[in-house]
């Protein structure tokens, strides 16, 4: 993005960068159901080699921990859609924006 608004500079074309953190939750693309179908599908599709050098328990543990962090993060996002806003309408936009909470930062 950075190189992106450097090329287009020139030309008068505005390039930012919104950075919105953890808003997964609020996206419902990963319900506890999907992540385990993606996690019996990376099982599944895994070297022997591979699931016999970090084991079941490892593998269990990493998609309690991907779980965790989808079910976290803020449900609300606005901030994200008035960031979106600011940068479409604005006419001297910001160069980043992080419409998230400092945790996330």
């Amino acid at each position: 993005s950075d190189c992106l608004r450097y090329e287009m500079h020139p030309l008068g074309v505005k390039v930012s960068v919104v950075e919105p953190g953890n808003f997964i939750a609020a996206t419902s693309l990963y319900s506890p159901e999907r992540i385990q179908a993606i996690a019996k599908k990376m099982w599944d599709d895994l070297p022997e080699v591979v699931r016999k050098d970090y084991g079941r328990k490892y593998f269990d543990e990493k998609i309690a921990k991907m779980e965790t962090y989808c079910n976290s993060g803020s449900t609300d996002t606005s901030s994200v859609i008035n960031a979106v806003t600011h940068a479409l309408t604005a006419a001297t936009p910001y160069t980043r924006y992080h419409p998230m909470d400092y945790y996330w930062w």
